[in-house]
């Protein structure tokens, strides 16, 4: 038995008043990648709107997604001398970024932060698991009911290549298994490219 879905469960982030008016937000588009700590200093990004993706190399140049961050994810940006992901806007995004002194002075924002990474460590737990699973439909199935949970349409904003690089399989796979569920009659394609999930209950099997 595979995982709850859990791509995203959790209310956006509703910053307060206050901090609207001292953090600073800033639109994105596809492709960009956020600034390391080293080029802004200590601090947290926190996504608004859109997706992004928190990836790492292989020595050999290979890829991983290792966090799909959406609507009020938390993305810490480490020091230089710290082991950092990159993080690519994947979808037309608005993130707000904090420094890290603002953390220590607000108690409240402190509280709401920490229950925030909770929740992104229960959903990273269950990522975990779900690549550890051998069949590559069974992953692909646990992607498709965890990014939008109880949807029937989805409109994913991710190429073949990307959920290949965050389920751990190749390209040609996460395509195969497309066409498996297709054949099937479990998903169908839209005309804009959006998926519609016919039979939720083949997306475990």
């Amino acid at each position: 038995m595979l995982p709850s879905p859990l791509i995203p469960s959790h209310k956006p982030w509703q910053p307060c008043e206050r901090d609207r008016l001292r953090l600073v937000s800033q639109s994105y588009q596809p492709g960009q990648v956020l600034p390391h700590g080293k080029a802004r200093g200590d601090g947290m990004h926190i996504v608004e709107r859109g997706l992004v993706a928190l990836s790492m190399r292989h020595l050999d140049g290979r890829r991983q997604i290792i966090f799909l961050a959406g609507p009020g994810d938390v993305i810490c940006r480490c020091r230089e001398d710290s082991i950092d992901a990159d993080a690519e806007v994947l979808s037309t995004s608005q993130i707000r970024f904090f420094r890290q002194d603002m953390l220590q002075q607000e108690a409240a924002l402190r509280c709401q932060l920490l229950e925030q990474v909770r929740r992104q460590h229960e959903r990273a737990m269950q990522h975990v698991f779900a690549i550890g699973q051998r069949e590559a439909r069974q992953r692909l199935g646990w992607f498709l009911a965890s990014f939008s949970p109880g949807a029937r349409e989805l409109d994913l904003p991710l190429s073949r290549q990307d959920i290949a690089d965050y389920l751990g399989l190749t390209i040609e796979t996460v395509s195969r298994e497309f066409m498996r569920l297709k054949r099937r009659g479990s998903i169908a394609y839209g005309r804009s490219g959006s998926i519609t999930i016919l039979r939720p209950d083949h997306l475990q099997g």
